[in-house]
Parts: structure tokens; C-alpha cells; sequence
């Protein structure tokens, strides 16, 4: 570890913490700006006030609009992707899909996502998806933090924040964006942006639709799937009972259905401002198939085994800023729905092979109210106090059918998969379910302040304090130092603490199912082979970060950065097994459930290169990135995340063309599980390669009219991610071969 520091500070001395800033064809003409100007441009994320990227207290990734569409991002993952330091493994967990690391932080849960300022992933926590049901059609700029950020922003702001903001009607955009594409696999992806400015209201609507009948995988990776093509298919749907020892070698029978994966998502967003008061609202959807990952002795790929994501966001806010700018005091007042819809279900060795069901819903309304006073120029003080009213009805088990949204769980009369069933003496077998309603508040207040003693040094010292009626009191502080020797030459050494609350969904779900055990005469009782089970005692995982960075620029047009970290968590939320347990006082095979166990370490660097060069009428944009990650669980090698990644970009403007091509190169990754010697199983590296290019055909002040071509793994690679199952999913899960997207956009 001492080596790696050391070439660390080494590589901060000479290069520089990268902005994705580059080119962007809006109000803020970002496309004529040189990458020395695009260190000084304004973000907002970092302090929850406007400053410059050199100055701000925090590692920090901007995409812009043009770069949005240079590259044919269609989603809010595909950005994320490409950013140094975050790794993303698809198809690698049923709820979710996709699996997201930052800085070797794994999960989905331990950032937040935001829109315009305001919470638009999960409202207490859930891991969420990050996929197709976030446009970034309408994007002005995507913000990206990666380190802890609850000093400001609470639970859950762990290992990053993603604030997408959008264009506002009039100066932004005054007019109507429409785009739309077909590609492989009978994919489709629409969207339609508007905006506009009358009198003094301002306003911007965003809609989306994707859908996609996604890859045959059992014909694109045959050996993968050889239990699907010769034994599910051959032999009247058979798969195997559970991937346990005693039960990984025992045939059972299961729907007989054809390989069918679908995707859906929607994606829905308003803003409406006057004269300083806003109001807006977002509602996205998402449904992937719920065998996602799955290997096929264990998993049923059925059209209508999917799992249904709906998030709603609602705010209103105010800003008043005094005329001298002294002043200035935002409220704000929220209410977010996370609900995983009725309809879900999942048809898998956990149900037995039976349909079973899931919902769950949670809701959070939050008030908060930020007071900024701006002392001197170059002094400022932000604070704020928030309160958070939280519902929850977490995961529920798996259902034997769907559940009624209109009626009280207690009157369904709903049972757990298996148990519905009388023994040979006729007595009763059923066991209702088990549901959990959670009601709780969080009261938080948070206090920075922030000054630039002179052009060279800036420092950030802040802190926030919550207390939460159902896990207790946290005290985050944060403190950033920024020093400019020259205009050329800036470092930024950075402290944080992070905490993650234990989420409804992390405490109190729980799945599995029964089977009866039978003699001669028959039925005498039920048996589990494996349950997943609650624990409500968890306590909040807790971070200390610290960070390093720098940048120089060679000239206007060339940049060098690296940037480093160490992140030490403790109290840290595993799954852990256990044999020889019970449920309802059944005997179960096999059960796990999350418990606070262990610490984790986890440290790395970023460094990289920015080239950017004119020829006449052309313009070509490079970088190259070189990231190592590395760090341990308890002094085991941490899974979901490559030692060594490399990511770089080509992009070409000239005229009315655009070129971008992009590599990202991946060493090996590790899965949570370990072979018989207790070393961790392994997923190959591979490279990536993805294509984008657009031609104006039509440009006038009027009308313009875009051809778009995207390909997405040029080069075809069979490659694989981890996933986060145990023996019912791949160690490596098959990703997409190469995939191709035509399509137009218009703009009036």
C-alpha cells in the first residue's frame, strides 16, 4: 500500500484532476472554449453553490450536452460508464441489472442520483436502476462526485453524487428536439424535448420511450447456455432443484416457455419557473426480465418474468436572492414514490419454480431550507436544515400472486410459495406472510463554510448532523484545501466522511420457499432449501475518505491530471450464511441474511491526459485514462472492480460531422464467491470498443436535421461481468455482442 501512495503523490505532482468538460453548443459556448478555459467553468453540485471546478472541494466529472451527442449516449448509464473511476457490471443482479462501482465502492445504493438539485433515485435507499429510465435528452450538463458527499447531502451520498441539469426554457432552449432510433434486436429508443420562454415564465418538457427484445443469448454464447439448448428445451423444461450442495444435482420440472428477455422504459420530466419559484416533476419506469445474470439450470427466461421499477418525484422551490447578492435563502419541499410494481415476478430455484410475485413502496416528503450568506467576495457561509418524512413497506416475499394496491396486506389472505397445502392428516400447512410497514422521520441540519485567502489558497469546512428515529445519529464533516502555486498548477487535498443508512430494502427484505417432505402415506410437513431472511438491527456503514489531486496545464490545449484516494469503511453490511436454521419454525436448508461484520479498504488513482487541437474547420478532441483500483474486504481482494482500467476517446468534429470513438479496457475482476483453496473467482478482462457518428444534413436557423449511426462493441467481443449471485447466476455473466443504431434527430 506504501508503494502505491508513493506512486501516487508522484503522479499528482506532475498531472491534473480531469473535467469532462469539452464541447457544447448552448448558451455557455463551451465548443470554443479551450481545456485551460474549461477548468474555470461553474458547477453547483459540490457545495450546493455556484464556483469554479478548480476551486470546488471535490473530484469532479461534468459531460456536456455536445458530448451527450457526439458519443449517442441514449441513457444516464452509458455517460456514466466513461467516466475515469466508475465501473459498471450488466446484467449481473435480478433487481437491478446493472451493478455500479465508484472507486471500488460497489452498489447501487450508495450514490445518489439527482435532477436539477432534486432526489430522483430511490427515496430511502433501495438500489436502483440506472439504465434507459433516466434520459439525458435534455441535459445542459451531467455533474458527477465521486467521493462521499453526506456532509451536505445526507444518507446515502456514499461513494458519489450524479446531478443531471436540465436546460431551462427561454435562454437555454426555445424551441422542440425530437429524436428517434431503431437497432438490433428490434431496439427502439424515442424521445422529445420542448422548451420556451412567455413573458416571464419559463418552461422545458421531456418524454422517452426505449424498448428492446434484447440478444438470443443462448444462440450468441451456445456453451453458456448448453443446459437451456439441450436439457431445459430437449427434455420438457427441466432444471435443476438449487445450487446448494445435497440439492445441485437434483432435476425437477419448470414451465416450458422460449427465451424471451424484453426491456421497457419511460421516461417522463417538467420544469415550470416564475420569477424565482420553480416547480417540476419526474416519473421514470424501467422492466428488465427478473432472471437477469441467471444461469439456465436455475432461472426461467419467460416474457412476463420481469421486474418493474416506478420512481415519481415532485418539488417546489423557491430562491430569493437580495439585491446587494448578500443573501440569498432556497426552500425547497419534495415528495418522492419508489415503488416496485404488482406485476414483478420472479420464476427462479428461490420460488421454487412457481410464479412469486413481489412489492414493495416507499415514499419520502422533505422540507429543507438553505441560507447562503456570501460574507466578502471571496468568503462564504451555506446552512441549511431539512426534515424528512418517511413510509415504507419494503420488499416483500415472493407472492403467489400479485398484490392488491388498493387492499391492506393483512386482507389478502396471502401465503408463502409452497405452503398452501394440507398434510396427510389433514391438517393445514399454510404460513401467511410476513410484511413490514415502517414509518420514521430524519431531522437534518449542515453548516460550510468557505473562503479564498487570496488567488492561491481556498479551503471548505463544513459538517451535517442527522438524527433518524429508526438508526440513530450521524455526524458527517467534510474539509477541502485547494492551493494554485501558478495560474498553470493546482492541487486539491480533500477530507470526507460518508455514512450509508440501512435501507428498508437491506433490513427487512426477505425471499425464498417451501416444499413439502413426503413418506409413504404422503404429505408430512414442509422443508425450505434456502430463505433469505430480514434483520432489522442493522446500523448505519460508516466512511472516511481521503483524497489527492492536481492538475497542470502544459498549454491551452493540453492537460494533465491524477488524482488518488484511500476509503476506509467499517460496520460493513454483508450477506452472511448459516445452516441448520429455521423459519416459522420450519427447517431450512440453507439461509442468509445482511449483518454488520468486517471493515473495507479501498484506494486508487486516476491519472490522465486532455489534447485538444484546431485544423481550420476541424477540431479534434483526445484523452486517455489510466485508473487503478485496488483494496480489500476483512483482507480479502474487493469484487466489481478491475485492478487496471484504461478508458480513452477519439472525437473529430469538421463542418457538420462528428466522430467519436471510445475504448475502455478492463483487466480481471473478482465475483464475491471463492473456490475451494478460499481464493476469489475470476471474470476475464476484456476490451470494449464503441462508435458514434452524426451528419448535419439540414442547418438552418430554423430547422436542423441530424443522420445518427452508433455501434456498440465494434469489434464483437464475447466478453463477461460479475455478478453478485451465488451458484443461481454466472460467475461471469454473457454481455451483448456487437449492436447497431440508425437514427435521426431534428430539431426546430
Amino acid at each position: 500500500m506504501k508503494k502505491i501512495f508513493t506512486l501516487f503523490v508522484v503522479l499528482a505532482t506532475v498531472f491534473a484532476p480531469l473535467s469532462y468538460i469539452q464541447a457544447q453548443e448552448d448558451s455557455e459556448n463551451y465548443i470554443d472554449m479551450s481545456l485551460e478555459e474549461l477548468l474555470n467553468v461553474q458547477i453547483t453540485t459540490a457545495s450546493k453553490s455556484t464556483q469554479n471546478i478548480s476551486q470546488a472541494p471535490a473530484t469532479i466529472f461534468v459531460i456536456t450536452a455536445e458530448q451527450i451527442r457526439s458519443r449517442g449516449y441514449i441513457n444516464l448509464e452509458e455517460a456514466l460508464e466513461d467516466i475515469p473511476g466508475i465501473e459498471v457490471q450488466r446484467r449481473a443482479v435480478t433487481q437491478t441489472s446493472n451493478h455500479f462501482s465508484f472507486r471500488g465502492i460497489s452498489g447501487n445504493d450508495k450514490f445518489v442520483v439527482l435532477l436539477d438539485g432534486i432526489r430522483v433515485s430511490s427515496v430511502v435507499g433501495t438500489p436502483h436502476v440506472i439504465a434507459n429510465n433516466y434520459s439525458i435528452a435534455n441535459a445542459k450538463r451531467v455533474e458527477v462526485i465521486l467521493g462521499p458527499a453526506s456532509a451536505l447531502y445526507g444518507a446515502d451520498a456514499f461513494s458519489g453524487i450524479v446531478n443531471i441539469i436540465t436546460r431551462e426554457g427561454g435562454e437555454d432552449f426555445n424551441g422542440i428536439e425530437v429524436g428517434t432510433s431503431y437497432g438490433s434486436y428490434n431496439t427502439t429508443e424515442n424521445n422529445i424535448s420542448l422548451g420556451g420562454k412567455t413573458g416571464d415564465i419559463k418552461y422545458s418538457l421531456t418524454g422517452k420511450y426505449y424498448h428492446s427484445e434484447e440478444p438470443n443469448f443462448p444462440k450468441e454464447y451456445p456453451v453458456e447456455y448448453a443446459w437451456f439448448n439441450n436439457q431445459y428445451q430437449q427434455n420438457g423444461g427441466q432444471v435443476l432443484l438449487a445450487p446448494q450442495p445435497g440439492s445441485d444435482n437434483i432435476i425437477v420440472s419448470a414451465p416450458l416457455v422460449d427465451f424471451e428477455t424484453p426491456t421497457n422504459a419511460y421516461f417522463l420530466h417538467a420544469r415550470l419557473n416564475y420569477k424565482g419559484f420553480e416547480m417540476g416533476v419526474m416519473k421514470n419506469f424501467e422492466s428488465h426480465n427478473s432472471s437477469a445474470g441467471g444461469r439456465p439450470e436455475y432461472n426461467i427466461f419467460d416474457k412476463d418474468a420481469t421486474y418493474n421499477i416506478g420512481i415519481t418525484s415532485f418539488y417546489l422551490k423557491n430562491d430569493y436572492i437580495t439585491e446587494n447578492k448578500k443573501f440569498g435563502i432556497e426552500t425547497t419541499l419534495s415528495h418522492g414514490i419508489h415503488e416496485l410494481k404488482p406485476e414483478s415476478k420472479f420464476l427462479n430455484t428461490f420460488t421454487s419454480y412457481m410464479d412469486g410475485y413481489k412489492y414493495a413502496k416507499e415514499s419520502n416528503t422533505k422540507f429543507e431550507e438553505q441560507l447562503t450568506w456570501n460574507i466578502k467576495d471571496n468568503i462564504s457561509v451555506i446552512g441549511g436544515l431539512s426534515f424528512e418524512y418517511i413510509n415504507s413497506l419494503p420488499n416483500s416475499g415472493d407472492l403467489p400472486f400479485k398484490f392488491d394496491v388498493n387492499s391492506a396486506a393483512n386482507l389478502q389472505n396471502i401465503h408463502y410459495l409452497g405452503t398452501n397445502i394440507y398434510d396427510q392428516f389433514g391438517n393445514d400447512l399454510t404460513i401467511k406472510q410476513d410484511f413490514y410497514y415502517l414509518n420514521y422521520q430524519n431531522y437534518g441540519s449542515f453548516l460550510q463554510f468557505q473562503s479564498l485567502f487570496n488567488e492561491k489558497i481556498g479551503l471548505t469546512i463544513g459538517g451535517r448532523i442527522d438524527y433518524n428515529t429508526r438508526y440513530g445519529l450521524t455526524i458527517n464533516p467534510r474539509a477541502g484545501l485547494t492551493y494554485m502555486p501558478t495560474k498553470n498548477l493546482n492541487f486539491k487535498l480533500l477530507y470526507g466522511q460518508a455514512y450509508l443508512a440501512p435501507s428498508p430494502y437491506t433490513g427487512y427484505q426477505h425471499y425464498g420457499a417451501f416444499l413439502p417432505t413426503t413418506d409413504v402415506g404422503g404429505v408430512t410437513g414442509l422443508v425450505g432449501p434456502f430463505w433469505h431472511l430480514s434483520n432489522p438491527n442493522l446500523e448505519s456503514e460508516k466512511l472516511n475518505s481521503f483524497e489527492l489531486g492536481s492538475t497542470v496545464s502544459v498549454s491551452e490545449n493540453l492537460i494533465f491530471s491524477a488524482n488518488g484516494y484511500y476509503n476506509k469503511i467499517d460496520n460493513l453490511i454483508i450477506i452472511e450464511g448459516f445452516f441448520g436454521e429455521t423459519f416459522h419454525n420450519i427447517p431450512i436448508d440453507y439461509v442468509e441474511r445482511p449483518i454488520n461484520k468486517g471493515s473495507s479498504n479501498t484506494y486508487g488513482f486516476t491519472a490522465r491526459g486532455d489534447y485538444k487541437i484546431n485544423f481550420g474547420k476541424s477540431v479534434v478532441n483526445t484523452n486517455l485514462s489510466y485508473i487503478y483500483s485496488d483494496g480489500d474486504i476483512d483482507g480479502k481482494p474487493i469484487p466489481f472492480s478491475a485492478k487496471n482500467t484504461i478508458k480513452a476517446e477519439l472525437a473529430w468534429k469538421v463542418n457538420n460531422i462528428n466522430l467519436s470513438a471510445r475504448v475502455i479496457n478492463r483487466s480481471e475482476s473478482l465475483h464475491v464467491l471463492f473456490d475451494e483453496n478460499g481464493d476469489p473467482l475470476k471474470v476475464d478482462g476484456f476490451t470494449l470498443v464503441n462508435l458514434a457518428a452524426s451528419y448535419r444534413v439540414i442547418n438552418n436557423d430554423k430547422f436542423k436535421g441530424s443522420i445518427l449511426v452508433k455501434v456498440v462493441n465494434l469489434t464483437n467481443a464475447k466478453y463477461y461481468n460479475p455478478t453478485l449471485g451465488a451458484g443461481e447466476l454466472f460467475v461471469g455473466s454473457p454481455q451483448d455482442p456487437i449492436r447497431l443504431f440508425l437514427g435521426i434527430r431534428l430539431e426546430l
